[in-house]
């Protein structure tokens, strides 16, 4: 859980959506996730059935671009 705000909000920024919203295009839903079981390697982020961290705010871009 720690630096998941920045974290959000850049993934926020990005998909231009809020928790719970899903992009026009329907590729992302957003949904808050309290354990991943990832404590070690946080924040975490879950795509599809892949878990990625440490991720840093300025790693989402590239991140999204692999399921693009």
């Amino acid at each position: 859980m720690t630096g998941y705000e920045a974290l959000s909000a850049e993934i926020r920024s990005q998909l231009g959506i809020e928790y719970g919203q899903t992009t026009a295009d329907g590729r992302f839903t957003l949904l808050p996730i309290c354990c991943l079981g990832n404590c070690d390697k946080g924040p975490a982020v879950l795509i599809d059935e892949d878990t990625y961290g440490p991720v840093q705010p300025e790693e989402v871009t590239q991140l999204l671009e692999l399921y693009a």
